[in-house]
Order: structure tokens, then sequence, then C-alpha cells
């Protein structure tokens, strides 16, 4: 239904699986690629998909799986990173941390100038 409605970009904002929940990258691989087919999409992880918090609580152990499944989507994961977007004729600029829990956010490298290319 979302798709719908013609967004000009989506933005996800994290917590692609859940510790516990049946994880089918092939499955949420296909979900996936829907998107960026439709509109511009960006990707910041959230603490289920992977690191320190995540292992401890059963989940893996690095953002590497999720960080490649949002790749292969062709979805790219904003972690301490800006990205510059024109939407409408309008700049936008796009600044993602790394989680927190994950022990992998440094604001500073997310909010410095981008190196991408505008999309």
């Amino acid at each position: 239904m979302g798709l719908e409605t013609k967004p000009d970009f989506i933005c996800l904002t994290g917590d692609f699986i859940t510790n516990g929940a049946p994880f089918d990258p092939i499955w949420y691989e296909t979900l996936l690629r829907r998107l960026p087919s439709r509109a511009p999409c960006f990707a910041v992880l959230g603490n289920h998909d992977g690191g320190y918090w995540a292992r401890i609580n059963g989940g893996f152990g690095s953002t590497v799986e999720v960080s490649e499944l949002l790749r292969r989507s062709g979805i790219p994961v904003l972690k301490n990173r800006a990205v510059d977007v024109e939407i409408r004729g309008q700049r936008l600029r796009l600044a993602g941390v790394g989680d927190y829990w994950s022990r992998e956010g440094t604001g500073a490298a997310a909010f410095a100038e981008p190196t991408d290319p505008a999309v």
C-alpha cells in the first residue's frame, strides 16, 4: 500500500530482523528489492541488526549479514555517512549514524561532507 503513494524517497530505519524470528534472506531480499525500483531508498541499521547488543541477546555478532542483505537488495546503508539526493529539484542531505548498541556509531563521520556523488 505504501508504494501506491509514489514516494519521492524511502528511508528504512532499522531492526530488519528480530531475535528468535526466522530469517530467510532470499525471501527478504525479494521483498526489499521492490523498494529501490520505485524510489531512491536508504537504510540505517537498528540494534537487532547485529553487533554487540544483538550478539549478547542471541542475534548476529556483526552487522555484516544485514548490511549485505540490503546491499544485494539495492539499498545503501548510511552507516556513519551522508549522501546528497535531489528530490523534485531540491537538494537534500541524508545522514545515517551506526547503531549505538552495536558500538558502531560515529556521529562526526555521519555528518561530514558526503563522499558519494548525489543520487
